[in-house]
């Protein structure tokens, strides 16, 4: 596991959510195996023990381009256009809470096709939750807000560091990452940061629902 070795070579890692200062969290797609890994790490150095569903609740946001991708191959890439089950999708995205999601995905479930089904059940998992939405995530607001909303930057730096080899030590290989990074963020800096803000909605997360599979219909 990469953090371990890390620890053990570097440093301890510290997590704000167990140390009260350090990393706050990190922004991945939704494999299965990265994921429980990652969890496993942080139980096992948690003085609590406490299972790696609850680290992940507390410390991982999911790839918003990954979620968007997830959605085109689970309704065979079919056009996106208003009130459209791509937009009832995405709206597990802007639920305010546990209860509104769990709702959204059991009409999912109920109402669209077999694969949407699958794709809503896979949703509906409580730590998937917690990633995808902030009003779920057991990590406070200003650090989901700190996180990165998509992993390509990762992904593109993880390509870009193939021009430095791909058999390097653990140590050079970090030195490798850490130039690349510090590249990444000077370019950050030379843009404008901007937030979109959803706007509160009256009506109930059924009503909505229906209304959106009326007007699809027509």
């Amino acid at each position: 596991m990469l953090f371990k070795y890390i620890s053990q070579t570097v440093k301890e890692l510290k997590w704000k959510h167990l140390h009260r200062t350090g990393f706050i969290g990190i922004t991945v797609d939704m494999d299965g195996k990265q994921m429980s890994g990652f969890g496993r790490y942080l139980s096992s150095i948690d003085s609590a023990h406490r299972p790696w569903q609850w680290q992940l609740q507390h410390t991982v946001k999911f790839c918003k381009a990954h979620f968007l991708r997830s959605i085109g191959t689970a309704t065979g890439n079919t056009p996106s256009i208003n009130n459209s089950v791509h937009q009832r999708m995405r709206d597990l995205l802007t639920c305010q809470s546990w209860e509104e999601y769990d709702t959204l995905c059991g009409l999912l479930i109920e109402h669209e096709a077999v694969p949407i089904r699958n794709w809503a059940k896979h949703k509906r998992n409580r730590v998937i939750a917690a990633g995808l939405n902030r009003h779920i995530t057991k990590m406070a607001q200003r650090d989901w807000d700190i996180l990165e909303e998509t992993s390509n930057n990762v992904e593109q730096s993880a390509k870009k560091s193939y021009s430095y080899g791909k058999t390097l030590h653990l140590l050079p290989a970090i030195h490798m990452a850490l130039k690349l990074d510090m590249r990444d963020i000077d370019q950050y800096r030379s843009h404008d940061e901007r937030s979109v803000r959803h706007s509160e909605r009256s009506t109930s997360l059924s009503a909505r629902y229906h209304k959106s599979m009326g007007r699809e219909s027509k």
